[in-house]
C-alpha cells in the first residue's frame, strides 16, 4: 500500500538506437518502448526490495492527433502499466495495446482542458474527479531534445532532464 508522502525524481540515460531498434521490431512507437522500459525498471526495483508488483497506475502522454486536427495535441492519461510482464517484447506489446485503446478516447480532449484546474487540487481529489481509485504511481512523458546544438553559459548542452510540477 501507499505510505507517507515520499517521492523520488530519477533521471537516466538510455542510448536511443537500441530503443529505436526495439520499436521497429515490435511495430511500436519510441514512447511505448520507453514506457515499457520504465515499467521493467519499476518491476526490478520492487523485486530488489522484496515486493511483487502487478499493474502500476501510470500517467502517460497520449497523442490526440486525428485527421481533423492541426498540429500534434496531446493529453495525459492513466493506464494500468503491466509491470509484471518480464519479457521486454511482450511488455512493449501490452503497453502498445493500452496506448492504442486511448487514441480513440474522445474524453481525453475534455480531460486535457480540465487538467490545469485539477492539477491545483490535492492528489486524491484530482484523482477522484477523474474517476480514478488511486492517483498515478509514476509518470512517463518522453520529450524530444532540441534538433540543433544548444549552449548555456558558453558550454554545449549535451542532455536535459525535464521535471514538471507534481500533481496535487
Amino acid at each position: 500500500g501507499r505510505t507517507g508522502r515520499r517521492w523520488e525524481f530519477r533521471g537516466f540515460e538510455i542510448p536511443l538506437e537500441p530503443l529505436r531498434t526495439l520499436a521497429r521490431a515490435s511495430g511500436s512507437t519510441l514512447d511505448e518502448v520507453a514506457v515499457a522500459g520504465v515499467l521493467g525498471g519499476l518491476r526490478l526495483w520492487h523485486e530488489a526490495n522484496g515486493e511483487q508488483v502487478h499493474d502500476v497506475p501510470l500517467a502517460v502522454r497520449v497523442s490526440l492527433d486525428r485527421a481533423d486536427d492541426l498540429g500534434n495535441p496531446t493529453a495525459a492519461a492513466l493506464i494500468p502499466g503491466p509491470a509484471d510482464i518480464t519479457d521486454p517484447v511482450d511488455r512493449v506489446a501490452a503497453v502498445r495495446g493500452e496506448m492504442l485503446s486511448l487514441h480513440t478516447e474522445r474524453a481525453l480532449t475534455a480531460m486535457a482542458a480540465a487538467a490545469p484546474a485539477l492539477n491545483r487540487m490535492p492528489r486524491l481529489v484530482g484523482a477522484l474527479a477523474l474517476g480514478m481509485r488511486m492517483p498515478a504511481d509514476a509518470m512517463v512523458f518522453t520529450v524530444p531534445g532540441p534538433p540543433t546544438r544548444r549552449y548555456m553559459a558558453g558550454a554545449e548542452v549535451t542532455g536535459m532532464y525535464v521535471f514538471g510540477p507534481l500533481p496535487g
